[in-house]
């Protein structure tokens, strides 16, 4: 008697569970994928399409040029699988800087073509470690994701170099510029201890940042004071190859 029951309490469930199961109508969500498998993916990918050519820079001023190639003009990138892949091929005018930033949806590697770059990572506030190195041409440098860092050329000649992130849309945050100019006074105040003066005259000093990257003016006067000439900003950015 008790396998019957069992037997009955199992048909019954079955038939409840397949009942909640149907759809009265097909939803029309059902006829679209929602997930494509990663062989899907790689069937994107073209012959035509295996080699890329990095866009037109993006940013192209006296402090140099970054070409960069993302999902935003390489869709091909985000069908790659954990989340693509996108890259920059930058040339760094002497005494330009990378300004500080984090990305919060990829690590990073820098990897030095030529010349000489210093580069510096803020740990995160359980340690409060900040990590610098001098980083020359073969070697790399290892951006965990969503760290705050920078790197910069203290040289009086150019700096090539690649930059790769384990995602096709890795997010730029420019922190202290940023934070400085759109941060409420009063949370700038409660964190800074400056009253309404000294805040203004350190928003005066840090303006919203422009381009990602920018000259120091006294490493242009200490490389334009070696050279015997009056310093000016900038060196022509070469095009870099991609």
């Amino acid at each position: 008697m008790q396998v019957i029951l069992s037997l009955v309490a199992a048909a019954v469930l079955s038939a409840s569970a397949s009942a909640q199961l149907a759809p009265t109508a097909s939803p029309t969500y059902l006829s679209t994928p929602t997930f494509m498998t990663e062989l899907q993916q790689r069937l994107m990918f073209q012959g035509t399409t295996l080699a890329f050519t990095f866009p037109t820079a993006s940013t192209n001023n006296a402090a140099g040029s970054i070409r960069t190639m993302d999902l935003a003009n390489n869709p091909v990138l985000g069908t790659l699988p954990n989340g693509g892949i996108s890259q920059n091929v930058d040339f760094f005018a002497p005494c330009t800087i990378n300004v500080p930033h984090s990305h919060p949806r990829a690590s990073e590697i820098y990897y030095v073509i030529s010349g000489t770059l210093e580069a510096g990572i803020q740990e995160e506030a359980t340690t409060g470690r900040f990590i610098s190195a001098n980083v020359t041409a073969g070697q790399n440098v290892v951006v965990p994701q969503g760290l705050v860092h920078y790197v910069q050329n203290n040289e009086c000649t150019g700096v090539s170099l690649l930059q790769i992130w384990n995602n096709a849309d890795p997010g730029t945050v420019i922190l202290y510029a940023n934070m400085v100019n759109n941060f409420p006074d009063r949370a700038l105040a409660a964190f800074t201890g400056l009253d309404a003066t000294a805040l203004a005259t350190l928003k005066s000093a840090v303006p919203k940042p422009t381009a990602i990257i920018n000259q120091s003016q006294s490493c242009l006067a200490r490389c334009a004071a070696a050279a015997g000439a009056p310093a000016t900003p900038g060196a022509s950015a070469p095009t870099a190859s991609g």
